[in-house]
């Protein structure tokens, strides 16, 4: 994760996320953690896997739990990641949606930023 976070070097300062991590090992063990370092407030949801419950009624398939998460929280952006994170959906503030990859998670968030702009470094 350090490598990762000196080879994406983003300031996500004033940022804040909500996460839907689908119960998944990785997403659950890495994914919240690796938004606060970057600098992001953090809602993270459906991050305590037990070896039964991955993507069970949520994750990226059930795109309804970040929506609403994200605007309950009052969040600026939303990420569910399906359980062994190769899938992510981003929503906005709204909860609309603003993409969906499949791709390794933790370059999602350096080719969302770089599609849309890096909030400004402080």
């Amino acid at each position: 994760m350090e490598d990762l976070k000196q080879n994406v070097p983003l300031n996500l300062q004033g940022l804040h996320v909500a996460l839907d991590c689908a119960n998944g090992g990785a997403t659950s063990a890495y994914a919240a953690g690796l938004f606060r370092d970057l600098g992001a407030e953090v809602t993270s949801s459906y991050d305590q896997p037990n070896g039964e419950n991955i993507n069970l009624y949520c994750g990226s398939t059930y795109p309804e739990k970040i929506q609403q998460l994200t605007k309950e929280a009052g969040a600026d952006l939303g990420f569910a990641f399906d359980g062994d994170g190769d899938r992510v959906l981003a929503v906005d503030e709204r909860g609309e949606t603003l993409l969906t990859v499949i791709i390794f998670w933790p370059l999602r968030a350096c080719i969302f930023w770089k599609t849309i702009g890096c909030p400004p470094a402080r």
